[in-house]
């Protein structure tokens, strides 16, 4: 079982919300709850948008538990992913885990679109992580590099091309649409509108 899972509760006034904690310890994981809060529940996402983002970043988490990355001192050190690491975390997202067996050898995987949504929550908090913790360094390589490992994930996402092939086309073609407008002209004896 994994150690890393997001809790909800309810707040005293009523408001539900989660976070990011590790099982073993009890303790809430600092940066990905600075990041729910400020990036997430600041901008008045619902508590259900709040627990997917929050179980990409737990997923994010438990990589990095199994492949024994320190990620905040990797990014304080400019040490980003490497590109079979950032391999490793896009295979790593595409495993379905609600059986709730966390094993190296899963048996199903995601649909496209839960692992697209996956990848894009992980590069996005990667991506502010980096910026939270190399913000005192604002020099121009310094950003390049951080815009360099962010694309190198957000490249990975999966691409649904099924989504745009049309079979029939849907639009009028020259001929009819210069027909159209001659019917609708002012002064047309075939203007339904005169």
């Amino acid at each position: 079982m994994s150690s890393i899972c997001v809790d909800s509760f309810m707040l005293e006034n009523g408001e539900r919300y989660c976070h990011v904690v590790n099982k073993k310890t009890g303790e809430p994981l600092y940066y990905p709850n600075l990041y729910i809060t400020t990036q997430v529940r600041n901008r008045s996402e619902s508590i259900s948008t709040m627990k997917v983002i929050a179980g990409s970043i737990s997923l994010l988490y438990r990589f990095f538990m199994r492949k024994e990355i320190n990620i905040d001192e990797r990014i304080q050190k400019r040490i980003f992913l490497a590109p079979h690491e950032i391999d490793d975390l896009i295979e790593f997202t595409s495993f379905n885990f609600k059986s709730g067996v966390d094993s190296d050898f899963c048996v199903s995987n995601v649909k496209k679109p839960t692992k697209y949504f996956r990848i894009t929550t992980i590069a996005n908090y990667l991506e502010w992580l980096c910026k939270i913790l190399l913000s005192h360094t604002c020099q121009k390589d310094t950003i390049k590099e951080i815009l360099v490992f962010i694309n190198n994930i957000k490249r990975k996402k999966p691409r649904n091309n099924d989504k745009y092939v049309m079979d029939i086309e849907k639009s009028l073609d020259k001929a009819q649409l210069d027909s159209l407008f001659s019917i609708l002209s002012p002064g047309s004896n075939l203007n339904p509108f005169t």
